[in-house]
């Protein structure tokens, strides 16, 4: 796949990217709806959280930067993950105070009295989306440096030579798996604003039932 081949495809997943940014916003909106509670500014913080990664991520798909967009995935998945923590969290209000003392999240238990480290979070995740869990896995790599990192710099020639390589270009073999990349992002971008649904729900049904007090 060419470079220019790899704009054109790109352009539909660009394109889409900008509907959930706007998605976000509406969602927002609603979260917030006619009265404030204190876990409403962590669902509007996981949000911009979103749009401000959606931001970054669009850039350099577009610039073929592979590196940072599969660590931008990962992030996207880590949003998920904090999102889902706080409605199985045993102590709603510790969860939330633990995220903006800077805490750690994953010293915190659910209602279960399972602690909610990222692994666990991953594998209850992966009972509504099958593919969480491989492509957390996947992206992790991103983040730490592993092979994932090496083989954009080191790649096998012919006559037992090697090519070695720093440079912002990325080569054009590494075209399909940027698209993946999109097709993820896409995907888990739609999964994370799915799970405002029933967030939305409940704070229209306390307006609705207070409107009149």
């Amino acid at each position: 796949m060419t470079n220019g081949e790899y704009s054109e495809i790109i352009q539909p997943y660009l394109n889409l990217l900008d509907e959930l940014i706007k998605s976000a916003y509406q969602i927002g909106e609603s979260v917030i709806g006619e009265s404030l509670f204190k876990e409403d500014l962590y669902f509007v913080a996981t949000l911009n959280r979103f749009v401000t990664l959606t931001d970054g991520f669009k850039m350099l798909i577009t610039n073929r930067n592979l590196t940072c967009c599969g660590a931008l995935l990962r992030l996207l998945l880590d949003n998920c993950m904090r999102l889902y923590g706080l409605s199985i969290a045993a102590d709603m209000n510790e969860a939330i105070d633990t995220v903006i003392s800077g805490g750690r999240f994953d010293k915190l238990k659910d209602k279960s009295g399972k602690q909610m480290r990222d692994g666990y979070l991953k594998k209850q995740i992966a009972n509504y989306d099958a593919k969480f869990e491989a492509v957390y896995d996947s992206t992790s790599g991103y983040i730490h440096f592993s092979e994932k990192g090496f083989f954009q710099s080191v790649r096998a020639k012919e006559d037992n030579q090697i090519s070695l390589q720093i440079s912002t270009n990325l080569n054009e073999e590494f075209n399909p798996l940027l698209i993946e990349g999109a097709e993820a992002y896409t995907h888990f971008s739609r999964f994370f604003l799915k799970m405002f649904d029933s967030i939305i729900q409940n704070k229209n049904s306390y307006d609705e039932q207070h409107k009149e007090e």
